[in-house]
């Protein structure tokens, strides 16, 4: 099941950054002017949240609403 689809619970920033990569056939690398790779390796991997700031800057790089990268 897709986790950003999900119905029981709304998607973390996390796994719709996920999803958006996957769904655009995007590497990590592909965001190195957005966001360091090590930085995105650790937001991936759950050990680093996305800030008010990368928010923006993400939300610009895939068109979509910042309010998507913030925790509900």
């Amino acid at each position: 099941m897709n986790p950003v689809t999900s119905p029981s619970s709304p998607p973390t920033p996390r796994a719709v950054l996920q999803y958006l990569i996957e769904i655009r056939g995007l590497k990590q690398g592909d965001l190195a002017e957005v966001v360091p790779q090590s930085n995105l390796s650790a937001i991936l991997a759950g050990k680093r949240k996305i800030s008010a700031t990368l928010a923006g800057k993400l939300a610009k790089f895939f068109k979509v609403s910042p309010a998507v990268f913030v925790p509900v």
